[in-house]
């Protein structure tokens, strides 16, 4: 049985219930202003939102929850979650698609991106 919840935090927080064991919680926020942001259409998030998404991240843990979040490899992401997570750092390729967005000409011109995975578990 799962719950897809598309939306803001507060709307999440309001829906949430159930045995925190038994609950997965993916969070994929838009991640610092840069240029991917911008391809995806999404407005970025600030130091403000990114504090918010961390601490909520880590409020959900404190509860229990079994939480695992995407973001990018910043410096003030890293600080954030500083010992308070298990993070995997990878490089991801922007896809075609987000190339043609930008109007990069050639696949050869796409850009890697440091990004995280956090995980609580």
């Amino acid at each position: 049985n799962a719950t897809m919840i598309n939306g803001d935090y507060v709307r999440f927080l309001e829906a949430l219930d159930g045995d925190p064991q038994d609950t997965f919680i993916y969070m994929d926020p838009p991640y610092e202003e840069s240029s991917t942001t911008v391809e995806y259409g999404v407005p970025a998030f600030g130091p403000k939102q990114q504090a918010e998404t961390v601490e909520l991240f880590k409020y959900l843990q404190g509860r229990g929850f079994v939480v695992a979040m995407s973001n990018s490899d910043s410096p003030l992401v890293n600080e954030l979650l500083d010992g308070e997570a298990k993070v995997h750092r990878f490089k991801v390729k922007d896809s075609y698609a987000a190339s043609q967005r930008t109007k990069r000409k050639k696949a050869k011109k796409r850009t890697h991106r440091g990004e995280i995975f956090a995980m609580s578990y």
